[in-house]
């Protein structure tokens, strides 16, 4: 079991040339007469989080199926990855993201935007990173979870407003918007929903936090920017942009600032006593935002990772982020009163966004979005009908 560990790191860690590589690779280890290892290796661009019950599904029925010895039954398919990319184009000419696009417009113009913190040249390499974690002791992921469910809100969208506090109080300051990446997935085609892909678009997400606000309001002004951006969501980003710099304002506001949550480990089916699935998820040493931050809730020990581009951070400032957003988080989770950072307390050190020549604009709340939960389980459901609701794992 050496070797294979030996074998799995090796292979998991080699990188895919994008240019000539395959991007899926497959190896078979024996490890004697009755023990065997499969692995797999996905690159990310073609495989989205929705892709791997799909995969694992599939790979379920062609295993039964071997030990069998007859064919696998798969579904056919209702598209290609290709199709996918056809119907987006198709939307594009036919003038289908019209409202998307005067929404992206909308939102993205007036006022100052705070979309990365970049102002400060390191001499550092852009393509490497500084990288630092805390630890979250247990308590305060309980805790978590009830300030969520008081809110109404999901525990992304919590950890999301004090983030967005957290960048602005580091900034230092008078700004009260930030922009930071939202990674939606997109399968409203339903022909999409049962293809193994990456159906993903990357959206600015501008954030209001006034200062000295509570964590309540942070998160009501988050769940107001999700709403808009996932009802017009449906616009690929590349267009987003292109209708900015025609409408003669910046297009640099997306790849500066980028959270998430990561709720646990990838589940796959149970293939048996003797089969056991593991997955091994990569993490490159390379900065795809100016400073990214990661709260994996899900972990044995629940712990904050902050990545920045070492072109423009030390290790110093991810630090300071990192405690920052901690000390914001307990003092969020103290009480509804209680703001979550006293802005202005400290001086700024990074650049912000500078203000467009645009009048600041009211930008209208839009109606619910037609990819909501329900929707999304309503897919899941099509997928696989027999597949459990409700897995008590403590039982």
């Amino acid at each position: 079991w050496d070797l294979a560990g030996q074998l799995i790191d090796r292979f998991t860690s080699t990188p895919f040339d994008l240019a000539t590589d395959p991007l899926v690779r497959a190896h078979v280890v024996r490890l004697g007469d009755d023990a065997w290892v499969v692995l797999v290796v996905f690159h990310h661009i073609i495989m989205d989080g929705q892709s791997y019950p799909i995969f694992n599904q599939e790979l379920r029925r062609c295993y039964d199926a071997r030990l069998q010895g007859s064919e696998a039954d798969l579904p056919q398919l209702p598209a290609q990855y290709q199709d996918f990319a056809a119907h987006q184009r198709d939307l594009a000419t036919s003038g289908a993201f019209e409202e998307s696009l005067a929404y992206w417009e909308e939102t993205l113009t007036g006022g100052d935007m705070l979309v990365s913190l970049s102002g400060t040249d390191t001499g550092g390499d852009p393509n490497e990173v500084v990288e630092t974690s805390i630890e979250l002791d247990g308590a305060l992921r309980e805790r978590w979870d009830e300030v969520a469910q008081d809110l109404k809100a999901t525990r992304y969208m919590v950890g999301l407003a004090v983030f967005a506090a957290t960048m602005l109080e580091y900034e230092g300051s008078d700004h009260e918007d930030l922009v930071a990446s939202l990674v939606s997935s997109d399968r409203s085609w339903s022909s999409a929903r049962k293809l193994i892909g990456y159906f993903v678009n990357t959206l600015p997400l501008r954030i209001g936090i006034p200062p000295r606000a509570t964590l309540a309001t942070a998160v009501t002004s988050v769940r107001e920017a999700m709403l808009g951006a996932l009802q017009y969501g449906d616009v690929p980003l590349d267009l987003i942009l292109d209708r900015l710099r025609s409408a003669g304002t910046t297009d640099q506001v997306i790849g500066g600032l980028d959270f998430d949550v990561s709720e646990g480990a990838i589940g796959f089916l149970d293939f048996g006593e003797d089969v056991s699935v593991s997955s091994f998820p990569q993490e490159r040493s390379t900065a795809k935002f100016d400073l990214s931050m990661v709260v994996k809730l899900g972990a044995a020990v629940p712990a904050v990772y902050v990545k920045g581009r070492a072109s423009h951070y030390t290790q110093e400032m991810v630090d300071a982020v990192a405690e920052l957003f901690v000390d914001a988080l307990n003092r969020g989770f103290a009480g509804p009163d209680e703001a979550i950072l006293r802005r202005g307390s400290r001086t700024p050190t990074r650049g912000i966004a500078g203000p467009v020549d645009r009048a600041p604009v009211e930008v209208t709340q839009p109606s619910a979005p037609t990819d909501t939960v329900l929707s999304r389980i309503a897919g899941w459901v099509e997928l696989d009908p027999d597949a459990p609701a409700i897995v008590d794992e403590a039982a």
